[in-house]
């Protein structure tokens, strides 16, 4: 994937994840804050990930292991 890829591939997903989510606020208990909404993001998020390789895994943990991503 080039960069232009890549930054749209970012833009697509979060903004899917976003607008399928602030369309729930309504749904949301009241006493959710920022932490709440932060578990809620991040189990979205996490639910939109495949299976990966063990050593694109690996590689991938290593990169970010070892990098400034």
């Amino acid at each position: 994937m080039n960069a232009k890829e890549k930054k749209k591939f970012i833009k697509d997903l979060t903004n899917s994840i976003r607008d399928e989510l602030v369309a729930k606020v309504k749904d949301m208990p009241e006493c959710w804050d920022g932490i709440e909404l932060r578990l809620l993001l991040a189990k979205k998020f996490e639910s939109e990930v495949f299976p990966v390789q063990r050593k694109r895994l690996k590689d991938f943990n290593n990169t970010v292991a070892t990098t400034t991503i």
